[in-house]
Formats: C-alpha cells, sequence, structure tokens
C-alpha cells in the first residue's frame, strides 16, 4: 500500500471520530498518526511542511460535503 493510500485509509476509520468533534476543521495525517486538526488549511499546511518538508502527508478537510452543481434544465439545449 502506497503511503498515501495508508493516510486515507486512517482518515477513513477515524471519520466518525472526526466528523463528531471537529466539522469544518482540517487533519494532518501523516502514515498512520493523526498529527493534529487545524481551524483552517494554511495551519494545517504550515504544521506539515514544519515537520515533514515536501511529504508525502494527507490533509483532509473534516465533514464538510461537496456541494453538488446545480445547472438549469435548459443548459446545454441550445
Amino acid at each position: 500500500m502506497d503511503e498515501l493510500a495508508q493516510e486515507y485509509a486512517v482518515f477513513e476509520s477515524k471519520r466518525e471520530e472526526l466528523e463528531a468533534a471537529h466539522t469544518g476543521k482540517y487533519v494532518l495525517i501523516k502514515s498512520d498518526e493523526i498529527i493534529g486538526t487545524f481551524d483552517t488549511l494554511d495551519d494545517a499546511l504550515r504544521i506539515a511542511v514544519k515537520r515533514f518538508g515536501r511529504g508525502p502527508y494527507l490533509i483532509e478537510e473534516i465533514g464538510l460535503p461537496v456541494p453538488e452543481t446545480v445547472l438549469p434544465m435548459s443548459y446545454g439545449a441550445h
């Protein structure tokens, strides 16, 4: 398993716990360890680069669904 796949598996295994406590924040995961949660992406990136350089590591936004794009019915009908 490549490292990012491992980190994403950690995220998925802890998703419910993270969403319950940290929705709207960002989680930083390196290998099989959750390094921390952060209020902003910039905060997470700053710590990630300081501790791990260029990576790899996973930074994921917690619990916010991707908004759906709703197109009008006439879109592309011309």
